[in-house]
């Protein structure tokens, strides 16, 4: 079996562990919805996914699953499922060794460990925007406090679990539990 068959086979592993979890992350606030805010658990845990594959299936699986959460439960905008994965996208360079943590290449400079709260943080504001319904938007001075009162009750939940995540990839890297992938190769 060669180098190259061998990678399909993890990579196909990765995204089907990653699959499931993001189901069942899906499943567990679905079933909950008076005691977990709507994102709470899912957002941190579909950016860590993007941010442990750092690849384009990836990225589309994690957009899809955030589209399925949405058509369970529909909000004016499907804001965080359209623009996610184009933010991880520029957010999140294909490179994950361990030497790479300081000089790899990225649209943002950002320190390796505040990448994936940052990028939960930006998931949370899009899930909020795109919940709230048009006719808000014309009374701006109310939806400021609305906003902010929906990103609280959200980030009490997702930027722990965020920043555990972090903390989690980061042993992972490490320790070698995460495959090195190098570019070009």
């Amino acid at each position: 079996m060669n180098q190259q068959s061998l990678t399909g086979c993890v990579s196909m592993k990765t995204m089907l562990g990653a699959g499931c979890l993001l189901w069942i992350m899906l499943a567990i606030e679905l079933t909950w919805p008076r005691l977990l805010t709507q994102g709470a658990i899912l957002l941190p845990v579909a950016c860590a996914v993007m941010y442990w594959t750092r690849s384009a299936t990836g990225i589309l699986l994690t957009g899809l699953m955030l589209l399925v959460d949405w058509i369970a439960r529909p909000s004016p905008l499907p804001l965080c499922s359209m623009a996610l994965p184009f933010l991880a996208a520029l957010w999140l360079s294909p490179s994950v060794r361990n030497e790479a943590y300081q000089t790899r290449p990225s649209v943002f400079s950002i320190p390796m460990p505040l990448q994936l709260p940052l990028l939960t943080l930006a998931a949370m504001l899009l899930q909020t925007l795109g919940s709230i319904p048009f006719a808000a938007f014309a009374a701006p001075g109310q939806l400021v406090p609305q906003i902010g009162a929906a990103l609280k009750s959200l980030a009490i939940v997702a930027l722990p679990i965020s920043a555990g995540l972090s903390l989690m990839i980061r042993v992972a890297d490490e320790f070698g539990m995460r495959r090195s992938l190098t570019i070009g190769h």
